[in-house]
């Protein structure tokens, strides 16, 4: 069955987010970029390549609204050079740590640390590919770039530290719109995870990857067959879970986050890309 996303329109902004850009005063511009950011910025790399890497939302969080106000301006900058939906991952990283700094060289690899989360989206790329590449020689050149073979995106827009973090209250006191947490999923969720499947049936890549077992599930609630829970093991000296299916061309899968992923990660990831390369487990 050649099944396709059915998508709203992604033009109408939810009006939830509206106050952002009706704030007064010297900040009205930054508020207005704001807004912008929370509806059109999604990850990092090529939406061209064929290996697509869809998560929660971006770690780390900001400790101060100058912190905030940094990494959206830089994004309002940088994407003059492109359309802003996705950014140069090294590029973006550079400008907001500065190059020499030890955040910066800690995300790329520069002193033979790789960043934890991405350092398993690589084992999955390489092992997809069946090559043994050196990890943050990828991870500078190749990982979230934007002439590169893959893309990070995220389903939720601001940084945060987990997933049950919420620090948008005290940068931005008075603003109900960004007051808690559920109720900023709940407004932008709908809305995020409809442009997500336009970009998926625009671009068609070749596999992509939820790294957020809750996410594929709002992905398959309007198509004509219901998502299915049939999980199958991947190792037998582990639990962990891998879900697959087909949908127009596209291989898309569900795995468990890397930091949720205990002991052998670097195998648990590396089996990954080589069950979805030989498509030995996929659920039609």
């Amino acid at each position: 069955m050649n099944l396709q996303f059915n998508t709203f329109n992604t033009e109408k902004t939810p009006e939830f987010f509206n106050e952002l850009l009706n704030v007064k005063g010297e900040d009205s511009s930054f508020f207005k970029k704001l807004y912008s950011y929370m509806f059109n910025f999604f990850g990092y790399g090529n939406l061209l390549g064929k290996y697509w890497f869809v998560g929660i939302e971006e770690g780390g969080g900001y400790n101060c609204i100058d912190e905030l106000k940094k990494g959206i301006n830089i994004w309002h900058t940088q994407k003059i050079d492109c359309d802003g939906t996705t950014l140069d991952a090294y590029e973006y990283q550079k400008e907001y740590f500065g190059e020499d700094s030890k955040d910066f060289q800690k995300l790329f690899g520069l002193n033979n640390v790789s960043q934890r989360t991405w350092k398993q989206l690589i084992n999955i790329i390489l092992s997809y590919k069946n090559e043994n590449n050196d990890i943050s020689k990828y991870q500078r050149e190749k990982l979230g770039r934007l002439d590169g073979e893959n893309c990070i995106l995220n389903l939720f827009p601001l940084s945060c530290i987990n997933i049950n973090s919420w620090n948008y209250c005290c940068l931005c006191p008075g603003l109900k719109c960004l007051k808690n947490r559920k109720e900023y999923e709940d407004n932008i969720k709908k809305y995020r995870i409809n442009k997500l499947k336009k970009l998926i049936n625009d671009y068609k890549p070749e596999l992509i990857v939820f790294y957020y077992k809750n996410i594929i599930n709002e992905f398959y609630a309007d198509l004509e067959e219901k998502y299915n829970n049939n999980f199958q093991n991947l190792s037998s000296s582990k639990k962990y879970n891998i879900s697959l299916k087909m949908i127009n061309g596209t291989k898309l899968a569900a795995i468990c986050h890397p930091r949720s992923v205990m002991g052998e990660k670097e195998e648990y990831f590396k089996t990954v890309g080589r069950l979805l390369k030989n498509n030995k487990i996929f659920i039609n």
